[in-house]
């Protein structure tokens, strides 16, 4: 929680907190950034156009320069980006060495992600038959995070890069941690920390599955949207489960957008972004875009349905980029959850407009006197909020409800601490029309 999510909270339907409000604008892409001049002194760089990138070290040919020459070769684009470098994942090892002096029956149990894995020994047990044990009950189960090798001493080697876990173990096992695990959300989490928290929507040069449900897990806590590309082939077939399309709208994520590519690596997440993060949070939506520099994909009605499905029978929720009447245009606009990037994106601008309005009141002001006079005030501030969300076109103007509770209504202990719970609104969000049905009768 930051200091001002303190002072002032808002909460609407998903519980957010606040971003600065310059950073609705601002697209951050991470890679690897191998050949960037920075690298090893700063963890990002902002940029104002992709050619500024070649002056420090990048390459034409490098993946961070491709997407930010998409990302500033829409009709609207950025007028500031950021550049942020990860490292390469690395897996995490655990290793495991049983204590074998004391021989009777034991039990020795090794607990990966709370899953416990009990090896019961014989009278005289050995270092050899423990690991073996150990080993065979732990690569028996699919689910776990970590592949057990060794002979003597267990080792533990997380499945995939970044994806790590926990261990540990009872008495008569010596567990030691080998290598750490890291991921790319720990370089997001570096960066945000010790670098720039001022971007709001995140690219990764990466198409990796891996990688993508990693940062989409990372981003779902954040205030945060992440939009990515993948060509994973399963996505547009409607018998695949294993694709990462369907792993993640099972997940439910409501900050992360997909947006499949027939073609490896084209940039087109960066496109859309570009295109779409400069306009005002509720004036626009993400569906009906063109993509300049991408070639839509053709795609079977079964692969089309597979991914964006039907207003009634929804699909993975991932997002196409195809030609519908002789136009190329992004389809649907959603995120992997079902619900449409430019809903998150526009309640997340009206948490930080209404934190923004009232904390400005309040640090400006001698005092707001906790009276109904005080009270009237801070409703007037988020009134404005709304107010600007509806010429926006985010709200519906004439949905706008907003009350100040009496504050003798405030319990005595609320009032003495200072704590006003009493600010109330409701609304209806503008939204969009995205299928649209004509009913007519002809006659003779």
């Amino acid at each position: 929680m930051t200091p001002v999510d303190q002072i002032i909270e808002v909460a609407i339907s998903r519980q957010t907190a606040a971003v600065p409000q310059a950073g609705f604008g601002i697209p951050v892409i991470m890679g690897l950034c191998t050949n960037a001049s920075w690298l090893g002194v700063s963890l990002y760089a902002a940029y104002s156009s992709a050619d500024d990138m070649l002056s420090d070290g990048f390459l034409s040919s490098d993946q961070e320069y491709k997407r930010a020459v998409k990302l500033t070769s829409q009709d609207l684009k950025p007028t500031q980006f950021l550049v942020a470098s990860h490292s390469v994942p690395v897996a995490q090892i655990d290793t495991i060495t049983p204590i074998v002096t004391l021989q009777e029956i034991q039990h020795f149990i090794a607990t990966i992600d709370g899953v416990p894995y009990d090896f019961t020994s014989d009278a005289t047990p050995t270092a050899g038959e423990v690991v073996t044990g150990l080993k065979a009950l732990i690569n028996a189960d699919s689910a776990c995070k970590a592949a057990a090798t060794g002979t003597s001493t267990l080792v533990l080697t997380g499945k995939t890069e970044g994806d790590g876990f926990t261990t540990t173990v009872s008495a008569n096992l010596t567990l030691v941690h080998t290598l750490g695990n890291h991921s790319i959300t720990d370089d997001i989490a570096a960066l945000r920390l010790g670098g720039t928290d001022i971007w709001y929507a995140l690219l990764i040069t990466s198409q990796l599955a891996a990688n993508i449900e990693q940062v989409s897990a990372y981003i779902e806590g954040q205030k945060k949207i992440f939009i990515a590309d993948s060509n994973d082939a399963g996505i547009i077939s409607p018998s695949s489960t294993t694709d990462v399309a369907y792993t993640l709208e099972a997940l439910g994520y409501d900050r992360t957008a997909l947006l499949y590519a027939g073609s490896a690596n084209d940039s087109r997440a960066a496109a859309w972004v570009g295109g779409q993060v400069p306009q005002t949070p509720g004036s626009n939506t993400w569906m009906f875009k063109t993509l300049q520099g991408i070639i839509p994909d053709s795609l079977t009605q079964t692969q089309r349905l597979a991914c964006i499905g039907t207003p009634t029978v929804p699909g993975k929720n991932c997002n196409i980029y195809e030609e519908v009447g002789g136009v190329a245009i992004t389809e649907n606009g959603f995120v992997v959850s079902g619900e449409f990037i430019d809903v998150t994106i526009g309640i997340d601008w009206l948490v930080s407009e209404i934190q923004t309005n009232v904390y400005r009141l309040l640090t400006t002001e001698p005092k707001i006197p906790y009276t109904d006079q005080g009270a009237g005030q801070l409703e007037l501030q988020v009134r404005k909020a709304m107010l600007q969300g509806a010429t926006n076109g985010l709200i519906d103007k004439l949905s706008i409800v907003v009350t100040a509770t009496p504050v003798l209504d405030i319990s005595d202990n609320y009032r003495a601490a200072r704590y006003y719970p009493g600010l109330n609104f409701s609304c209806r969000l503008a939204g969009a029309f995205h299928h649209i049905v004509v009913n007519g009768v002809v006659t003779v």
